[in-house]
């Protein structure tokens, strides 16, 4: 096998964005491509997945892998987060606060959807809309409340108005992961059905699902311009070493998620390993559902258990405790863990 080269990635010119947006939704994303010499795999991408979404091309059901590798592809986002963590344009091209719980989006002239109708603010209203109302409260879980999102409202056809419950510096930045779909489209067909017959403005789109997977074709009318690739083909293949020998063998160009132990491997083939860390949030809650307060009936009663029923209050004799107190929420915690439960008085 020749050595690798990076002809193909440079060519999917909406392929570098989405891999760019992967960077912020993956704690570690792997990806290994080893590129044929081929006339065709200039023009055609092939790509191992460890699974495909289970909800097919349904952005709103979650913004991590493996969904995030074909909704990229299909779907432009209001903005989009670059490498660097920093919100630029997308969808959007500019964007102010007006007021402390008011922003304005200025939808990018001459986008269009698959079909060929144009992106305007009431796809933006109407994503929104549907994320933050009842219907889609219970049927998706990429969930742009946490922005505190109460309305969007069309402006006009290119500007779009969104209201916050509160003060929010970071809405542009909560708004990269609203994949914007076509509305009459999705209105006409639902949520369901849309996922197999998805119509979106990104830099390709659907041409047919295949038994493991799904091939997608270019979007000559992108607004970035018309990329390079003609054909993405994406393959389910769950196992780590069977991907690896596919890549090996040139029946894939990029294996993601390759494991460790394959990267010499891979090397040898000609193959590059790309890693892409990216930041991750975690937190860890001890009592949550109730506050701590002093007892006022007695200095040694022990406090109620943590399998007292949900309305007994927990107590800490003769005492108050802060949130930097980690000593006493320790003794705190033991005392929980060990006494006895009492009756709700």
């Amino acid at each position: 096998m020749r050595n690798s080269k990076q002809t193909k990635l440079s060519q999917w010119r909406g392929g570098l964005t989405a891999a760019h947006r992967l960077a912020g939704l993956v704690a570690l994303a792997l990806v290994v491509s080893v590129l044929a010499p081929s006339a065709k795999a200039e023009k055609v991408l092939r790509v191992g997945l460890q699974s495909m979404p289970p909800f097919k091309a349904n952005a709103y059901s979650g913004n991590g892998p493996p969904g995030v590798f074909l909704w990229n592809a299909l779907y432009d986002t209001l903005t989009d987060i670059d490498g660097a963590g920093s919100v630029q344009p997308m969808a959007a091209e500019s964007w102010v606060n007006i007021d402390p719980t008011t922003w304005r989006f200025s939808i990018r002239p001459n986008s269009k959807f698959h079909n060929g109708k144009d992106v305007s603010a009431r796809a933006v209203t109407e994503a929104i809309t549907f994320l933050i109302d009842n219907e889609g409260k219970l049927s998706v879980s990429r969930n742009i409340r946490n922005a505190g999102i109460v309305s969007a409202t069309v402006v006009d056809e290119l500007t779009v108005e969104v209201k916050t419950s509160r003060p929010n510096p970071i809405v542009p930045t909560q708004l990269a992961i609203l994949p914007l779909f076509e509305p009459s489209h999705f209105a006409d067909i639902g949520v369901d059905k849309f996922a197999l017959d998805p119509v979106g403005s990104g830099s390709f789109q659907l041409d047919k699902w295949t038994p493991n997977g799904v091939e997608l074709v270019r979007n000559e009318a992108y607004w970035r311009g018309t990329p390079n690739i003609e054909r993405i083909v994406m393959d389910e293949i769950p196992e780590g070493s069977a991907r690896v020998l596919a890549l090996i063998s040139d029946q894939i160009d990029i294996d993601i998620a390759v494991q460790a132990d394959a990267f010499e491997s891979v090397k040898a083939a000609g193959g590059t390993i790309d890693a892409a860390p990216a930041p991750r949030v975690m937190g860890i809650s001890l009592i949550s559902s109730k506050k701590i307060v002093p007892s006022s009936a007695d200095s040694k009663r022990p406090v109620r258990s943590l399998s007292a029923p949900v309305n007994a209050p927990l107590t800490w004799p003769n005492s108050s405790l802060s949130s930097s107190d980690s000593a006493k929420a320790a003794q705190l915690t033991q005392t929980i863990a060990c006494s006895r439960r009492e009756p709700v008085s």
